[in-house]
């Protein structure tokens, strides 16, 4: 028992090495907002379409206009890995861009996302920006008019740890530029929703530990903000060395 009790320990160490903390959130359902507006024309709060709870922010984009979205500044000190994430639609125009940038200097400079951070599915056109064509055919591109749905949302996933790891000022600001001249063109816009910052002082996925057993023993622990998941098959290789393993065992009920 001692030694089973050994083990359980060094899982859990392992594990709480990797916690993680949500540094900005934003969701759109109470106001006021940690987010701010700016350029032309308006962002908004709609109620049509939403990725969680009842409302989303879109901004439907205007003829030579650009439109900016800002968070309000967060920390990421201490903290070596930091992700973003967000849902979206972006139901505008292949001419026109949808972008994101992060500052880490109180907005005096913003350095563009591209192919190098993106960890999502998509398509990023150029390699920085969205557009319906993103997600061809599920966003339309061919037809401006048809109206998205609640189908269309698609999470992305950003690594900013090389521009945001460890600062104490840090914005992102989504920003939605008309390409072409013809403002939205009929097309719905841009919709967000769900915009999570999480950081980390160590990596964000924990790595995975291998046992020399054909048996795979997992564990799916909630910790914090996120879950995390533990594969472990041979976790022997690492406590062979602390205990003897003559009388250890633990009990396992197979399925198939």
């Amino acid at each position: 028992m001692k030694k089973y009790f050994l083990s359980l320990s060094v899982f859990l160490i392992a594990i709480l090495g990797y916690s993680q903390a949500v540094v900005f959130q934003e969701g759109f359902e109470t106001q006021p907002y940690s987010v701010t507006g700016s350029g032309s024309p308006a962002w908004s709060a709609v109620t049509n379409l939403y990725y969680e709870g009842t409302h989303s922010y879109r901004n439907p984009l205007a003829m030579d206009a650009t439109a900016y979205l800002t968070t309000n500044s967060f920390s990421t000190t201490g903290n070596s890995y930091v992700s973003l994430s967000f849902a979206h639609i972006c139901k505008i125009e292949v001419a026109d861009t949808a972008a994101i940038e992060v500052s880490v200097d109180g907005g005096v400079t913003w350095q563009k996302l591209t192919t190098t951070h993106y960890e999502g599915s998509g398509t990023l056109i150029n390699g920085y920006a969205f557009s319906a064509m993103s997600y061809n055919p599920d966003w339309q591109p061919i037809n401006s008019l048809v109206a998205p749905t609640n189908d269309w949302w698609r999470v992305e996933t950003f690594d900013i740890s090389s521009i945001a790891a460890n600062k104490s000022d840090v914005r992102v600001r989504f920003r939605v530029k008309d390409g072409n001249s013809n403002g939205g063109g009929g097309a719905a816009g841009w919709y967000l929703d769900d915009i999570k910052v999480v950081a980390a002082a160590s990596e964000r996925t924990p790595p995975t530990i291998t046992l020399l057993s054909d048996t795979l023993v997992s564990f799916n622990l909630i910790l914090g903000p996120i879950e995390t998941i533990l594969d472990i098959s041979s976790v022997f290789i690492f406590i062979v060395s602390l205990i003897t393993l003559s009388d250890f065992s633990i009990p396992i009920i197979s399925s198939y």
